[in-house]
């Protein structure tokens, strides 16, 4: 058979995603610093080592082959059976990697300049794409095609095998997953606007989340409010709510709760009145991702709010 099985398919970019988190903690190894210092950019350089590793390989420069794909003896064609030109490859991998190296980029500032629009195109492109990915390798049995296969016209193919001729590729496919893609925006927007936050004061937390970037060791901060409801047979259901604020550090400061407490205070001055908000979780982050490789510590601090309240 010409066309690559799906396992031989998965087993293969198994083995790659081993080989690039080799790779990426034999680099963290020398440049753990400057990893940490990218803060939530650090996917950024993850992306350009699976672009440098997949791109050059999956095309004629190498007979089309990664090392996994050499390994289960399959590669990447074009339409007539010969490996694709490197320009090709390099787009075809842009499309598969984007929506995964690009899923938290950036979106931790909202004071930075265009941070809306950028966050909107960026989800956009995420959950569209990575979506999309993830429903043609499983769904399309004619082509195997995915999307990224879609866009440059390539097939997985048998590296020994004679070409066949092919099926056509099924167009509602395409209808199905922007119905699906409709009904998930749908179901999330009505989840949400169910949630009882009506205390919730958003223009707060976005204050929030800039006054903890203006600290010099934040590299990114984001936060949220959690609400919960409790039922008790003894007495009437209430609903509590706490304010949860991470920040990613450039520093190795999460052991210092004076430190996290002057956070926790800052993040209460600018959400303003609480609204029935008691508890502020502080959790400090340190050390890096960078998609391929990650090493990240963590401590959590609670803080109650009418103590910050009474300091005002």
């Amino acid at each position: 058979m010409w066309l690559a099985s799906f396992w031989r398919r998965t087993g293969a970019f198994l083995i790659d995603l081993v080989v690039l988190a080799l790779i990426g903690h034999v680099l963290a190894f020398f440049l753990e610093d400057f990893f940490v210092g990218l803060g939530q950019f650090g996917p950024l350089v993850g992306f350009g080592v699976a672009l440098s590793y997949f791109a050059p390989m999956s095309s004629a420069l190498c007979d089309g082959q990664t090392l996994g794909k050499r390994v289960l003896k399959i590669r990447v064609v074009g339409p007539t059976n010969a490996p694709v030109g490197l320009g090709k490859s390099m787009i075809r991998y842009v499309v598969l990697c984007a929506p995964y190296f690009l899923n938290g980029v950036g979106g931790q500032d909202p004071s930075a300049p265009f941070a809306k629009p950028v966050e909107g195109l960026i989800f956009v492109l995420v959950v569209v794409g990575g979506f999309s990915i993830g429903y043609l390798y499983v769904f399309n049995r004619v082509t195997r095609q995915s999307l990224h296969d879609r866009v440059c016209n390539t097939f997985v193919v048998d590296a020994s095998a004679e070409i066949q001729k092919l099926g056509k590729f099924w167009k509602p496919h395409f209808l199905i997953i922007l119905a699906l893609l409709v009904l998930t925006t749908v179901s999330m927007r009505s989840f949400f606007s169910s949630l009882p936050l009506r205390d919730v004061s958003y223009e707060g937390l976005a204050e929030s989340t800039a006054a903890l970037m203006q600290d010099p060791s934040v590299d990114g901060a984001s936060v949220v409010v959690r609400t919960a409801t409790v039922a008790s047979l003894q007495a009437d259901t209430t609903q509590g709510s706490t304010l949860i604020a991470t920040a990613f550090h450039n520093t190795d400061r999460i052991a210092e709760e004076a430190f996290a407490r002057s956070l926790a205070e800052l993040v209460s001055k600018h959400y303003g009145v609480h609204n029935g908000t008691e508890v502020l979780t502080m959790q400090l982050v340190y050390g890096f991702n960078i998609g391929i490789a990650s090493n990240r510590r963590s401590h959590v601090y609670q803080f109650d709010l009418a103590a910050f309240d009474t300091n005002e």
